[in-house]
Order: structure tokens, then sequence, then C-alpha cells
């Protein structure tokens, strides 16, 4: 629940228990990225403006032990 914004939080708090993972549009293009950078990449080279997408990506990265 941290990371959604305001309107995503009372959303779940609307809805009650859910078990359902809620994603937004940015963490989807991350997923994308991440599915087509290959398993054995041991680095990664990241260009341009680190948008929300970037972040994630690199987040990811990062928790799959990738330099």
């Amino acid at each position: 629940r941290e990371e959604l914004d305001e309107d995503g939080k009372s959303y779940l708090d609307g809805v009650g228990n859910v078990k359902v993972k809620v994603v937004d549009g940015c963490s989807l293009a991350a997923a994308v990225v991440m599915n087509n950078i290959p398993q054995g990449a041991t680095q990664v080279l990241v260009c341009g403006t680190l948008t929300k997408t970037g972040y994630a990506v690199v987040r990811a990265l990062c928790q799959r032990g990738t330099k």
C-alpha cells in the first residue's frame, strides 16, 4: 500500500481485504522491460532521464543482483 498514490489507497480501503495485486501502468511497463532482459545478464546500461518507470526497472534489476 505504501507504494500506491492516494487514489489507489482509498480504493483498497473501500473494497476491503483484497487478494489481488494492484499495479499501475508504470509497474506494468517495468515488468515488460524486465521480461525482455535475459535472466543471465549481469550488467545493464540504463540511459536517459529516469522516470517512475525507469526507477522501477532499476529497482527490479538491483533486486535481481544485476549491476
